[in-house]
């Protein structure tokens, strides 16, 4: 009688190699603070918020330095934000880091008026209902992202 041999379903290599991503990802320290402060369910600025964050997370991989600062209105108060990859981290892969650190932001901080989460040194996020200011490395003067 001949011995079969069976292979992995189609769909183990995929998942298989899914899960080593995630677990890659999880396994660095992951930094997440929150305002204390938080808003109301029917504040206009939960609206900016996720707005805002889903802009970071799509348009922070293309960006030509992987640095993105930009606000969100949706009413008022408005909502900042600012989102950055390392630089050897982009397209699908910083997407991917932002996007995950910013649902465990969402997660964890709920209706904060502002929060901050970081993968590593891989990439991090950060939303508040004030202005981000912003350094110009040659000119030190601070530059609001109304000045963009």
């Amino acid at each position: 009688m001949a011995s079969s041999t069976t292979s992995a379903p189609p769909l183990f290599l995929p998942s298989t190699m899914l899960f080593l991503l995630l677990l890659a990802y999880s396994s660095h320290a992951n930094t997440i603070v929150c305002n204390p402060n938080s808003y109301r369910d029917d504040d206009p600025f939960g609206g900016s918020r996720e707005q805002l964050l889903q802009e970071l997370v799509w348009l922070t991989p293309w960006a030509a330095s992987h640095d993105v600062y930009t606000f969100r209105p949706f009413g008022t108060p408005l909502a900042y934000g600012h989102a950055v990859c390392r630089p050897g981290l982009v397209g699908d892969d910083c997407q991917f880091c932002l996007g995950y650190v910013a649902t465990q932001m969402e997660q964890i901080c709920g209706h904060s008026l502002g929060g901050s989460a970081a993968q590593g040194d891989d990439c991090r996020v950060r939303y508040e209902q004030r202005v981000v200011v912003l350094l110009d490395v040659c000119n030190p003067s601070p530059i609001s992202s109304s000045d963009l």
